[in-house]
């Protein structure tokens, strides 16, 4: 996981990686990075805890509806539709740095279990001190509430609505209505899903 926003090239838009090279710009505190994907030299400027340091980094980036308010002004009009992913696959979990309360910790609901216990933590060695294993669920639930929280403020009459998948397909919607599972052969018909996203988009209206 990284926080902040991905260098990206000024031409291609390709993406500073761990096999970029950076060469130092003669008094100054920038750097040069010649794109791997289209040669462009990049003049930026990156620390080293920014350099990632594995083939795969994950960033937390902008929503396209909140790219879409900044163009508009925070339209309330917009509306948005959160799909989540609720397959085992979310349940994969990472160690972080440091000691984090993200949002689907179930720590607090387990204080009983601690009673059985002289309430210090345990590891396996002393290279897992000090961090935190963080789900992609957690993850994807903390943004999806930071999200919610800037709507409310700059945009508090927007529609907001939930579908999530796995084997199946559940339309939560806005809550208001009754929940729909769409499973089986209905999942690959697709003027059935077309005609049904129809139905409830007007239902919702």
């Amino acid at each position: 996981m990284a926080t902040g926003d991905p260098v990206l090239c000024e031409k291609c838009q390709g993406v500073f990686n761990s096999q970029s090279v950076l060469k130092p710009v003669m008094g100054s505190d920038s750097q040069l990075w010649s794109c791997e994907f289209c040669n462009h030299e990049n003049k930026v400027n990156v620390d080293d805890e920014e350099v990632p340091k594995t083939n795969e980094v994950n960033y937390l980036v902008e929503a396209a509806a909140q790219v879409q308010d900044k163009k508009m002004g925070g339209n309330q009009d917009i509306s948005v539709v959160f799909c989540i992913d609720i397959s085992g696959s979310m349940c994969v979990s990472q160690a972080i740095e440091g000691k984090h309360n993200i949002k689907g910790d179930r720590r607090q609901q387990m204080q009983g279990l601690m009673s059985f216990s002289d309430g210090s933590d345990q590891f396996f060695n002393a290279a897992k001190k000090n961090k935190t294993y963080v789900s992609r669920m957690q993850c994807l639930k903390a943004a999806i509430n930071a999200q919610i929280e800037d709507m409310s403020k700059g945009a508090n009459k927007r529609k907001v609505g939930v579908v999530t998948f796995n084997n199946e397909v559940t339309v939560i919607g806005d809550g208001t209505k009754p929940v729909q599972v769409i499973t089986g052969d209905k999942l690959m018909d697709f003027d059935f899903l077309e005609n049904n996203g129809k139905q409830q988009a007007a239902s919702h209206m």
